[in-house]
């Protein structure tokens, strides 16, 4: 079952304006495949990262450090982690609602935040981890010790840092509300080319295929349009806490995803070329798509052959997923990822083309 949410999720999207403020990695481009007014509307909410930036530095001047990469090569902050609990309640601007329902689930699993930390892209299920077992498992993660420190912190002092985010948050929600209208007219372009899309293929099945990614073993999948990553694509499972649970789908979808890919489905823009060889040229990029190019592995293997985090070849794969450089299967409970090689080779060939005219 595939089902399309029709709303932004405000907390979200507040998060995300922190982030970007925080570790400046967004860079404002023309999207081709927009109308004038639409890029308008992006140049509009881009200036809104700014505007958070400067109000958290004011009020919260301390605490930015929630919103930062967890690592240099990490698009994942402590806040995200801690926020995002996959609860319905996320769809609602009412930041008081979707705080106590975060209370809520703690107060049932006051260990999910650390256990979510210690377990990101591992074959753990929650049945088999003992409290006792968290404070060793967060001492193999590969953090700085200051980062270890301030997760353990977080997890031992909850409740406090609930209400400092929620204070934040609440600030930063003012002025979501104030752009709102920004806000719906670049979702309507999601909900356009879903509609578009749907006509002829499933929305999701297309994105699939595009990106040669399959996930025959997921029973459902949960569509959550993005704006503030804008033209990429996120997917995330549910934690399970039995191996024979279900497994849930959530993908966090940059809401001018499919039109970007529908211009450029039969040519590869200088844009996108240009990207591509930044990816490529990565030396931690590079080693994976080296080492995937001869077989299929999975996270926790690529992370000990190439001594680098689970959450830093995370960040990577996404970043290579989205430039179609690599493809992934699930496969008993696993995520199997390997080289797009005809993708590659057509890419190449493109590159070929342009700089030597044949």
């Amino acid at each position: 079952m595939i089902r399309y949410e029709k709303r932004l999720r405000p907390i979200l999207e507040c998060i995300g304006l922190l982030e970007h403020y925080v570790n400046q990695d967004l860079e404002l481009k023309h999207v081709d495949s927009l109308s004038t007014e639409q890029n308008d509307d992006l140049k509009e909410w881009y200036s809104l990262i700014e505007e958070a930036g400067k109000m958290m530095e004011a009020q919260f001047p301390q605490e930015a450090y929630l919103f930062r990469n967890l690592n240099k090569q990490g698009n994942s902050s402590l806040v995200r982690a801690i926020v995002q609990t996959s609860s319905e309640e996320e769809t609602s601007s009412d930041t008081k609602k979707t705080f106590h329902a975060i209370r809520s689930f703690y107060k049932k699993d006051p260990c999910a935040f650390l256990r979510k930390i210690v377990t990101s892209g591992k074959e753990i299920y929650k049945e088999d981890i003992n409290e006792e077992d968290l404070p060793a498992l967060l001492d193999e993660v590969l953090y700085e010790d200051d980062i270890k420190w301030k997760i353990w912190k977080i997890h031992s002092q909850l409740e406090t840092y609930l209400d400092k985010i929620e204070m934040m948050i609440s600030s930063i929600m003012q002025l979501y509300e104030k752009h709102i209208k920004v806000y719906e007219r670049l979702l309507n372009v999601y909900l356009e080319d879903i509609t578009y899309t749907n006509k002829t293929k499933d929305c999701f099945t297309y994105i699939c295929d595009s990106l040669n990614v399959h996930f025959h073993e997921v029973q459902e999948v949960v569509v959550i349009p993005v704006l503030s990553d804008v033209n990429e694509i996120t997917f995330m499972f549910n934690e399970k806490i039995h191996k024979e649970d279900k497994d849930i789908l959530f993908v966090f979808w940059g809401i001018v995803l499919i039109r970007k890919m529908l211009h450029e489905e039969d040519n590869i823009t200088k844009e996108q070329m240009c990207s591509t060889l930044k990816l490529l040229s990565d030396p931690s990029k590079f080693d994976i798509l080296t080492f995937i190019s001869h077989k299929k592995a999975y996270g926790a293997q690529i992370a000990n052959e190439l001594n680098l985090s689970t959450p830093t070849i995370s960040y990577h794969m996404q970043a290579l997923m989205n430039a179609q450089l690599v493809t992934f299967e699930k496969d008993n409970q696993r995520l199997y990822y390997h080289l797009n090689r005809e993708y590659l080779k057509g890419f190449l060939q493109q590159v070929e083309k342009t700089l030597l005219n044949e």
